[in-house]
């Protein structure tokens, strides 16, 4: 197990009911409403992870878009919406948790 351990940001299209989830596992994670950037470009999303040291979730595909433009990222975890259940995101999501220190996330795309 890292000593590091990674942070979340979920997106605006990402139920907060899955912060919700990992934040019960212990899991360090914000949302796009509660850090007043709903509304706001993919690429500002982008721009305030990197920032708070991040990894974003997301079931956006102009997240990935973006991410082959070689912006840094501290990692995207991506799943198609309504192809998960929120409690098999909260599961998967808290593998990727258990898996990767920051380092080994930052660039990396998971997908669910």
């Amino acid at each position: 197990m890292h000593t590091e351990k990674l942070r979340f940001h979920l997106d605006e299209n990402v139920d907060s009911d899955i912060a919700t989830g990992l934040e019960n596992f212990g899991i360090n994670v914000t949302t796009t409403p509660q850090s007043k950037i709903l509304g706001f470009s993919d690429f500002d999303q982008f721009d305030y992870c990197k920032k708070e040291g991040r990894v974003i979730i997301t079931h956006d595909r102009d997240s990935l878009r973006l991410a082959k433009k070689d912006i840094d990222h501290y990692g995207i975890i991506y799943g198609a919406m309504n192809k998960f259940s929120i409690g098999e995101i909260i599961l998967r999501v808290t593998e990727i948790y258990n898996e990767y220190s920051p380092d080994e996330m930052k660039g990396k795309i998971e997908y669910l």
